[in-house]
């Protein structure tokens, strides 16, 4: 065949999509019934030569890497789709002569003129990542560089997937080098192939052939079988090389890892940037940080007087079984970036005494003592030493209603009154709004507008009545999401809680004048310091045991909610107040606003209720005030939870859609059918388990017990099932699984090519538009979705832990459902009470009504298998 004059190498750049010779290669693919699209995102993720030269010897090397790739890198290989290119590598150099002969015999160049890199010269520097490939194999340690070329592979898709513009740009693109990424990756790869060198006996340069001889005794030396995204810590390992260049190369390939696997930003530099190796990091208690080591919260117990509290501070270190990639795709999916952390650890920070001998045994029992501490402190017993007994709050209530009462009739106040009434009033705040005293003591009071801007507690006036403003609590999200807002709760800044209408009175009094045409204006007017210190003044002089103290009193609000709940999230959603134990459960928790403030009421008087029975007062209980809320039903905490009706609007368009769809003609039709079916089947399990939608997220009937429909669920771990939970499944769902089940059996039936057979075996999969077999990812569930329900592929788990506790399921039942739990909480504890049969019981009632009301029963049978 007579080739194009452009399509000679050294003709210059062309943009891939423009070149003869990929248009010659994919045409022929087609021809030979290959996978063009495969091979099409091959030549991006390796960024193929714009002629494709030396094209077979690169794929020779990308074989040679998988047929030596060891276990640890098949997670990797297969996310990343590597693992299927063996088929299209086969084919492209089996059929190497006869592609040389249409494409012209740049295609199949091995060497340069000195058997060398066959890009060797003026071409290698526009393709340096592809040069990799093309890299003479040293005679030594060949395999290892067949691996360090697969490590080098693996970080460069990954950076690709997530930081490039994506194939369409790369077959468009006439920049060279092309740039992918944000920094240039020309060093790093320039690291990898010096690699290959190899000490020649005839060398004149007697150094420099010994510098090789090192090089390649390094290679040698490699553990290039770890998991990929350890790669990194091998070469940080290796002693610091005597040649600056060679040192700065080595720099460059560690920085390049780093920034692939996310532990470092990408930052637009000049040519060859991107590198510095890792090192120490922050020592504490003994131990070092490390990238997978996170400081989590520390959380004080020794802030009061009473001794019972001095357990110092403990510090909350978790291990990061997730990668930062991993972190990013769960923020991604719309989960929580936390919950794949280990269990917690303790850490031995400030714990003074000094009558304890010092050593690593008194160190440990110390911090074996932490531990059960904490673990006594999660578990928010109603019988917790650490918080106040309803006996203390009526004592506490009753001391300063009678001060009060005292000061009622001084009005108006002089100095020293008027301390002694914001005093006992800065209590009150405290006592109702969880503020702690150095936050309460700078509460603003709004007349008439809460801004909503409201980042802490305020206070809200209208006329003569006086109520809370609460912030809401919520994920730090970092992004903006669209959102249809007719399909999700409608989520607000802040909030009203209901206040005494017995407390107005102080308010205006404490205030004065001073509220007088004011928008806004600090309720106290004693300076913060002095205030604060006349309360801690308050506490010592009342409680000197201190067994009652700010501390307990600021918190004692939030104690009280978690109890009403049995749930940390909800409480931290109606204080407005930040608790570790939410920090994970608040990304699938949207409260209703309206549950939060009768909830919160609801507290209120039987805390006012237990308060005068114990002072035997029999005086009837006083009013709560609050503005009426508006039409608008309003909700705090995590976004994007789905309404009742707009899942059950999902479900009832879904069914009547694939009714429609499974009397398809073409194969337009069976597509569309196929895909459909498959969606409705994952979002059946995924409204019955939880099931995180990260990779297939559904499980094979083999593993279900289907006379019980009981299986142990692992979504949430590396794979060892250290985090497996126990779910039920509906008899209709397990149902439906069986007829989806019988459908894919006949779908593999009629396969005929042999593209793709490892998705074929997954218990569930998409099809793509060719009608090729796809994984069931999120952003393809999405897609599918967003036609319905326009939300993210996790939002299920929001809204089954929202509405199942709502609707008064137990939260440990929830949580176990859901797989949240902490130290002290796991429901497989060594001396947890928790109650699997029970469980199961209770789970399986809430869920049959919730399913009722979202229309989540009907099961459908597929043409395929009638």
């Amino acid at each position: 065949m007579k080739r194009s004059k452009q399509d000679l190498p050294e003709f210059g750049p062309i943009a891939p999509k423009e070149s003869p010779s990929h248009r010659i290669l994919l045409r022929l693919a087609k021809e030979q019934d290959q996978d063009v699209g495969l091979l099409r995102d091959i030549l991006f993720q390796i960024l193929a030569h714009d002629h494709l030269e030396a094209l077979p010897s690169a794929f020779r090397a990308i074989r040679r890497m998988l047929d030596l790739a060891p276990e640890t890198w098949h997670k990797d290989l297969t996310e990343l789709g590597i693992i299927d290119w063996r088929p299209l590598l086969d084919w492209v150099i089996n059929n190497e002569a006869r592609l040389i002969e249409e494409i012209g015999s740049h295609f199949g160049k091995k060497t340069n003129t000195t058997g060398r890199n066959p890009l060797l010269g003026s071409t290698l520097s526009d393709y340096p990542f592809y040069a990799v490939f093309c890299e003479i194999f040293p005679k030594q340690n060949a395999d290892k560089f067949a691996l360090l070329i697969g490590q080098f592979l693996i970080a460069h898709s990954y950076a690709l997937r997530d930081e490039s513009s994506g194939v369409l740009a790369y077959e468009a693109s006439i920049e060279r080098p092309w740039k992918a990424l944000p920094n240039g990756i020309e060093v790093a790869a320039r690291a990898v192939r010096h690699y290959a060198e190899e000490k020649q006996v005839d060398g004149k340069d007697q150094q420099r052939e010994e510098q090789k001889e090192r090089i390649n005794q390094e290679l040698g030396a490699l553990d290039l079988a770890v998991a990929p995204e350890r790669f990194t810590f091998v070469l940080e390992a290796l002693s610091t090389n005597k040649d600056k260049s060679l040192q700065d190369e080595r720099e460059a390939l560690i920085g390049f890892l780093d920034k692939a696997y996310g532990v470092k930003d990408w930052v637009e530099r000049g040519e060859g940037a991107g590198g510095g190796s890792g090192g120490g990091g922050k020592w504490v208690g003994g131990s070092i940080f490390t990238s997978r080591i996170h400081l989590g919260d520390s959380i004080r117990f020794d802030e009061g007087h009473d001794p019972a509290d001095q357990w110092g501070e403990i510090d909350i270190v978790t291990t990061r079984t997730g990668t930062h990639r991993e972190r990013k795709a769960l923020l991604d999916s719309d989960l929580s970036p936390d919950e794949d952390d280990s269990d917690e650890y303790i850490v031995l920070s400030d714990l003074e005494c000094k009558d304890t001998k010092k050593g690593l045994g008194t160190l440990a029992r110390i911090a074996k003592a932490k531990n059960r501490h904490l673990e006594k402190s999660n578990q928010k017993l109603p019988w917790d030493y650490l918080g106040l007994a309803v006996e203390e709050m009526a004592q506490l209530r009753m001391c300063l209603r009678d001060q009060m009462g005292v000061l009622k009739k001084k009005i108006p106040f002089n100095k020293d009154d008027q301390l002694r009434a914001e005093t006992i009033l800065l209590i009150y705040t405290m006592l109702w709004v969880g503020a702690p005293a150095k936050e309460a003591v700078n509460i603003k009071v709004h007349f008439g507008v809460v801004p909503d801007s409201l980042d802490e507690v305020g206070i809200y006036c209208e006329g003569d009545k006086y109520c809370w403003a609460i912030p809401a609590f919520s994920p730090p999200y970092r992004s903006i999401l669209e959102v249809t807002q007719s399909q999700v709760r409608e989520l607000t800044n802040y909030f009203h809680l209901p206040c005494w209408t017995w407390m107005s009175p102080y308010f205006q009094n404490v205030l004065g004048i001073r509220g007088a045409n004011q928008k806004t204006i600090r309720l106290f007017e004693t300076h913060s310091k002095a205030l604060l210190d006349c309360v801690d003044q308050w506490f010592k002089h009342h409680y000197p045991d201190g067994r009652v103290n700010p501390q307990r009193v600021a918190t004692s609000i939030w104690e009280s909610m978690a109890l009403h709940y049995g749930d940390p999230t909800m409480a931290s959603c109606a204080t407005g107040r930040v608790n570790h134990l939410a920090k994970v459960r608040i990304y699938y928790t949207s409260a209703s606003v309206e549950h939060l403030q009768a909830a919160y009421e609801k507290v209120l008087m039987e805390m006012a209720a237990v308060a005068k029975a114990a002072a035997h007062i029999s005086e009837p209980l006083a009013t709560l005030w609050m503005p009426r809320a508006g039409a608008k039903s309003l909700a705090v905490g995590a976004r994007m939870c789905p309404t009742v009706s707009a899942v059950k609007e999902l479900f009832t368009s879904l069914v009547a859609d694939i009714k429609s769809a499974s009397k398809y003609a073409d194969l337009a039709g069976y597509i569309r059918f196929h895909n459909l079916y498959t969606l409705y089947v994952l979002q059946y399990f995924a409204y019955s388990t939880t099931c995180r939608a990260i990779k297939t997220p559904y499980l094979d009937l083999k593993y279900i017990d289907i006379q019980r429909g009981l299986a142990a669920l692992t979504d949430k771990d590396d794979g060892t099932h250290h985090k497996s939970r126990l779910v039920w499944l509906p008899e209709k769902l397990i149902l439906q699984m069986q007829l989806y089940e019988k459908h894919l059996q006949r779908v593999r039936e009629c396969w005929t090519t042999p593209r793709r057979k490892r998705i074929l075996e997954y218990p569930c999969f998409f099809l793509d538009q060719d009608g090729e077999p796809v994984e069931a990812r999120p952003k393809e569930i999405e897609r599918l979705l967003k036609g319905y329900l326009n939300v993210k592929a996790n939002t299920h788990r929001r809204f089954l832990r929202t509405e199942l506790i709502e609707r008064g399921c137990l939260p440990e039942v929830v949580d176990a459902c859901m797989g949240h739990w902490i130290i002290g909480e796991a429901p497989h504890g060594q001396y947890s009470s928790f109650n699997f049969g029970q469980y199961i019981h209770i789970l399986k009632e809430a869920m049959q009504k919730l399913h009722a009301d979202i229309g989540l029963q009907a099961v459908i049978q597929s043409p395929l298998v009638r």
